[in-house]
């Protein structure tokens, strides 16, 4: 059989995703002839399509020493760079490829999603744009481009283009929680509730998503004071509970589920702390920790206030000290533009950056930094970058402290990381303390209320994670 005849066998074998049997067709033409480019390019596509990228990047040097002009062997090599997290070089050889074909969408949007993964945000918005003037109709190419900018803090931007993909293709049941989700940051509650409903009504949900968008009500319900509708959604999302997968985003909605749950028996208990003995608003915004005092009535400077809480799912105090804008910061300004001028304004961030498992204290262990030295980087930009955004507003800004650790987290970690954690936690509340009154701030010292021998004294939580709703009226009346 000629030459021709075995490379066309061998494209047919990898077309039947039989990738052993071509990769031995090729090696036998490549002993026989070992400068045929095809046979050479088709070995090194056998050991991408096996996943044996080191492999693959080998071989796809060999065939562009064979010939430097095959755009679709620059393409190849990038996927494997790509596939072995060197984004630098997949870059490269993406641009290399655009170069020979300039044309070629599928180039731009695997470019495009290396420099997002660097977080190149900027060049990575360019490159999905790019993509989507060579090829409109490719919903993947919107998808992306949403994603970097809801990671720009572009959230109107990034919500057209996931709905685009929707109209593109309404299978799409991630793109629908996106949606909710953007509309969630950008505080258009009403629009997240419509949008989970046309995402539940597509019928494309898998189970935990249908969960989720479910979940994602109760929490817009328990916002605005609907208990009934967040009890009704939480009971058809009661699977949740049961579900056997231990992925972090099923644990945190099982985490939410409970946690929303007892607070609608708390409200339901302790009617009277509910009782609106005030118009005034007092505003608490927060991620998951602020949902616990959510309409309640609290004193303040002798005047009575209604607590309207406001959530900003995920944020931590990191992202508000970042230079590079983000979907948090858009959020927080979007929120904070919506609230009249001088209001009594609680910011409770800071807890996810205090978990054991997650911001300051895994980063400090990995990487043997000083865990106060990077407290106090940290809330040094965080104040910094609040006094500078309530110049606008004039505020009464409050901040809230972390609450003291419960045990059932201290437990995870053996007994020299548990000294860190508990440092952790003591250091982060003493130095934001501080920062307040450098600032002019008011400090709730939930720290101090729920802590004994730097832990949780369990007189507060609610769950491991989060404290019953009285004990933001314990700690205004220690601050009055």
């Amino acid at each position: 059989m000629s030459i021709n005849g075995k490379l066309a066998n061998v494209d047919i074998l990898i077309q039947n995703q039989k990738f052993k049997a071509a990769s031995k067709i090729c090696k036998k033409i490549l002993i026989k002839k070992p400068n045929c480019f095809s046979a050479q390019e088709m070995f090194a596509r056998c050991y991408l399509y096996m996943q044996q990228f080191n492999k693959a990047i080998v071989e796809f040097k060999k065939a562009i020493l064979l010939n430097d002009q095959s755009a679709m062997t620059y393409y190849y090599l990038g996927v494997a760079y790509g596939s072995t997290q060197q984004f630098v070089k997949a870059e490269e050889m993406y641009h290399k490829t655009l170069s020979i074909t300039p044309n070629f969408s599928d180039a731009f949007n695997n470019l495009g999603n290396c420099q997002h993964k660097s977080q190149k945000y900027s060049d990575a918005e360019v490159s999905f744009m790019k993509a989507i003037r060579h090829n409109d109709n490719k919903v993947i190419y919107k998808v992306n481009l949403g994603a970097t900018l809801l990671a720009q803090g572009k959230l109107d931007g990034a919500l057209d283009s996931l709905i685009a993909a929707l109209v593109l293709d309404n299978t799409q049941s991630d793109t629908y929680i996106q949606i909710i989700y953007i509309f969630m940051y950008l505080h258009r509650y009403q629009d997240a509730i419509e949008a989970a409903d046309i995402g539940i009504m597509s019928q494309q949900l898998s189970e935990m998503q249908l969960c989720e968008i479910l979940i994602a009500k109760a929490i817009i319900f328990w916002q605005f004071g609907n208990t009934e509708q967040a009890k009704k959604v939480l009971d058809l999302s009661i699977s949740v509970l049961s579900h056997q997968d231990s992925h972090s985003k099923i644990h945190m909605l099982r985490v939410f589920h409970r946690y929303i749950g007892e607070l609608i028996k708390y409200s339901q208990l302790n009617a009277s702390l509910y009782e609106m003995k005030s118009p005034e608003k007092i505003y608490f915004v927060s991620e998951s920790h602020g949902f616990a005092p959510n309409g309640m009535s609290i004193q303040y400077q002798e005047q009575d206030y209604t607590v309207y809480s406001r959530f900003i799912i995920g944020a931590k105090v990191f992202h508000f000290s970042q230079d590079m804008p983000n979907k948090f910061q858009t959020s927080l300004v979007t929120l904070l533009t919506g609230i009249p001028v001088e209001s009594k304004v609680v910011l409770g961030f800071g807890e996810i950056d205090c978990r054991y498992n997650e911001g300051i204290l895994p980063y400090c262990l990995k990487n043997k930094k000083n865990i106060e030295q990077v407290i106090q980087k940290t809330l040094d930009l965080y104040i910094n970058a609040l006094e500078s955004l309530n110049r606008k507003f004039n505020h009464d800004i409050i901040l809230y402290g972390v609450p003291a650790p419960h045990s059932y987290f201290i437990d995870k970690l053996d007994t020299v990381d548990q000294a860190d954690f508990k440092l952790l936690i003591a250091k982060f509340n003493q130095y934001l303390a501080k920062r307040c009154v450098d600032s002019n701030f008011k400090f709730l010292d939930v720290y101090k209320l729920t802590n004994k021998n730097g832990e949780s004294n369990l007189k507060y939580h609610i769950d491991a994670t989060h404290v019953k709703p009285i004990t933001v009226v314990k700690l205004f009346e220690m601050l009055n």
